[in-house]
């Protein structure tokens, strides 16, 4: 059986659909967001984030000894990743009248992604967020748009690279980045969160609605493979059959993809509405049996 994945279509149903550009990768919308800082008594500033690199710093000098820095450097994304990397710190040497700070830091971003099929989306993160310092605050989130909580939500990882990973439906997903520093008492607060965002096919190569052992097949016969396809083994898009794509499919070992496509093929509501009525205006048309 060739491979497949379900696909949305005009007006919200879902078909099945063979691999191919229905069943991978993601549409990746604009960056969105900003840095803000300010140190002191100085004016705030603010600049919005880009994909490449943008960074803030100001200082109090000479009035006092007060400092803060925000930075955020993304990646421009591809058919299936997008990676980043921020930072934000405040810093004084005196203590700010109660209820205020001598500085303050944040960066905010929101990189928002539409797949069309149901993929496999891991969200790998690092962030320095220390639960036991109020003064900084440092969060990623994913969420899926009409879902009322996030899918994944990583605070402070303590020093390790944190992975979550889940089979999800097609949609539109929004991975949101926050870090905020403030230096009330003297002393230096700094937060920071880097990682990336992976959009990646299913790998049940052959189509029997579980990645388990005989999908490795496919992977081991296009290994090598600089023009790789879905149907070679490669699962991350970037036409490379690797070790990358082996890992995929290691960490998707035993994931059933048929509960999730059956609940998919059940229209969403406004189709459901749609249906019917063209089924009801069908059947009102047809002739009735009777005595004349």
């Amino acid at each position: 059986m060739a491979a497949s994945c379900w696909a949305r279509i005009a007006g919200g149903m879902f078909v099945l659909a063979t691999s191919g550009a229905l069943c991978g990768g993601a549409n990746f919308a604009p960056i969105s967001g900003s840095l803000a800082i300010q140190a002191g008594g100085k004016a705030a500033k603010t600049t919005p984030v880009v994909i490449g690199a943008a960074s803030l710093t100001d200082n109090s000098f000479p009035d006092g000894v007060d400092f803060a820095a925000a930075s955020l450097i993304a990646a421009t994304p591809t058919a299936s990743r997008f990676t980043f990397s921020g930072s934000a710190s405040s810093s004084t040497n005196a203590a700010a009248p109660s209820g205020q700070t001598n500085a303050t830091a944040t960066v905010e971003f929101q990189q928002s992604f539409t797949t069309t099929a149901q993929q496999w989306i891991e969200l790998a993160g690092d962030v320095l967020s220390p639960p036991s310092e109020p003064n900084i605050f440092a969060t990623l989130r994913l969420a899926r748009l009409g879902q009322p909580a996030p899918i994944f939500t990583l605070g402070d990882t303590a020093g390790t690279r944190a992975l979550r990973q889940a089979l999800a439906a097609p949609g539109v997903y929004t991975l949101t980045g926050s870090i905020d520093t403030t230096a009330p008492t003297p002393g230096s607060f700094a937060g920071a969160l880097s990682g990336y965002v992976l959009v990646a096919r299913v790998g049940d190569f052959n189509g029997d609605s579980i990645v388990n052992a005989p999908d490795l097949a496919a992977w081991k016969t296009g290994f090598g493979s600089t023009a790789g396809t879905f149907a070679s083994g490669d699962l991350d898009d970037d036409s490379h059959v690797d070790g990358a794509d082996y890992l995929l499919w290691q960490r998707q070992f035993g994931t059933h993809t048929s509960a999730m496509a059956a609940a998919a093929a059940v229209p969403e509501p406004a189709s459901a509405v749609l249906w019917a009525a063209a089924l009801w205006a069908i059947f009102r048309r047809r002739p009735h049996g009777g005595v004349g």
